[in-house]
């Protein structure tokens, strides 16, 4: 059974993501990511660290870690045909993508990158997003487990 509503989400969530390229770059980012009620939903506040993994053959090398937080908006709604959906939006308001509330596909389209999405809830409290960025410049695969 996954979420019920938006607010199932509220909270701070232990966060483990692999940012896997095709050139076979590895980084691994661990955090916190909270969501707090907002006007119109919720506000999702993400903090971690991320350190590179450069493997050639049997030899891997780490690189520096670097600490980043991003922000996005989850908000509250129901699209035209009556199915819940939660509209995430960027930082500064653009549309970023929606996710059916019982999971599935999400998509994002950035000149000239396509984003990819699914959100996994069959799990429920843990959860999981997937994402594949493809671009002239981008071939890489983003995984993100969310734990309490």
């Amino acid at each position: 059974m996954g979420p019920r509503n938006l607010l199932d989400f509220e909270g701070e969530w232990r966060i483990n993501r692999e940012i896997i390229h095709a050139d076979g770059t590895v980084a691994k980012l661990i955090g916190t990511g909270t969501f707090a009620r907002c006007r119109t939903g919720l506000v999702y506040d993400e903090k971690g660290e991320l350190r590179m993994q450069i493997s050639k053959g049997d030899d891997t090398q780490l690189g520096s870690t670097i600490v980043g937080t991003r922000r996005y908006y989850w908000d509250d709604s129901i699209d035209k045909k009556g199915t819940k959906q939660i509209p995430v939006r960027f930082s500064d308001g653009r549309n970023f993508h929606h996710i059916p509330i019982s999971g599935g596909t999400a998509l994002h389209w950035c000149y000239p990158d396509q984003y990819n999405g699914n959100y996994f809830f069959s799990k429920w409290p843990k959860w999981s997003t997937q994402w594949g960025v493809l671009g002239p410049r981008k071939c890489y695969s983003i995984v993100t487990q969310y734990r309490r």
